[in-house]
């Protein structure tokens, strides 16, 4: 067995407090951080998850880790959301000879992460709403006039008659839900023409 493994159930040394802050900073997981450490025993991670029970440095430790990690992710998001440019360095071959180029590079805002961040990190200011105003309507029908118009309406909204009764001529269509905003059909914002 290499020195730097440690036997099972062997007690930290506080020095570890600091790496395991650092370590789950970097996004490692508790087994990871287990096998880093050097603990020779059957589950590395239950070895941390008793650290952190016994020994509430090492929770804090590994809190303040996670809450680092996160600090660096937002701080990263809100660069993207906001665009950035950066230097790029390429090795060329020019006629002096190998050189090292530097461009300028852009990166555009990414409106969709701006929008995500504001919802999420500032949802008491901003909230993304989806409205829909909708109308019921209820009719019967009856005669074969009325019967061909509102079965035409009903092609154009995309809904099918449901036959009642023993009279399969007489229809009857329980409730539509209409969206006003729709030009294409009668009763819609447009202008209403008679056929």
């Amino acid at each position: 067995m290499a020195k730097y493994l440690l036997p099972p159930g062997t007690h930290f040394d506080v020095k570890m407090i600091p790496t395991i802050q650092n370590l789950t900073a970097l996004g490692l997981t508790q087994l990871d951080i287990g096998i880093i450490l050097g603990y020779a025993g059957k589950d590395p991670s239950k070895w941390i998850t008793n650290l952190k029970r016994n020994h509430p440095d090492v929770k804090d430790a590994a809190e303040q880790g996670k809450k680092m990690a996160l600090a660096q992710l937002v701080s990263s998001m809100f660069k993207a959301a906001q665009g950035y440019t950066y230097t790029e360095t390429r090795n060329e071959d020019g006629p002096k000879g190998h050189v090292d180029a530097q461009y300028k590079k852009h990166v555009p805002p990414n409106a969709n992460l701006a929008i995500f961040l504001a919802c999420n990190l500032m949802s008491d200011v901003f909230k993304q709403k989806s409205e829909v105003e909708t109308r019921s309507v209820r009719f019967e029908v009856s005669g074969k006039a009325e019967e061909d118009k509102i079965t035409k309406l009903m092609g154009m909204l995309g809904v099918t008659t449901r036959e009642t009764g023993s009279n399969a001529a007489a229809k009857k269509v329980e409730s539509i839900d209409v969206t006003p905003e729709r030009k294409d059909i009668p009763g819609g914002d447009s202008e209403r023409t008679e056929p």
